[in-house]
């Protein structure tokens, strides 16, 4: 099983700020199947994070 890290570190992990980060989140970018949520506190997959983030780069760069 994939380590699970809280959100901070996947701002680290990307580079972007936890703002951004949590707006992922919200929006759908980062989906509800890459972190679990107990309570107030969400553990993220960074692993799985980087294969959605790439699904939409890649649906972004065919638009264009």
């Amino acid at each position: 099983m994939e380590q699970l890290v809280p959100i901070e570190d996947v701002a680290k992990h990307f580079g972007v700020s936890l703002s951004t980060t949590r707006k992922w989140v919200r929006d759908g970018v980062i989906p509800s199947n890459t972190y679990i949520k107990v309570g107030k506190t969400q553990r993220f997959a960074l692993a799985s994070i980087a294969e959605a983030l790439k699904k939409v780069t890649q649906k972004m760069m065919a638009q264009w």
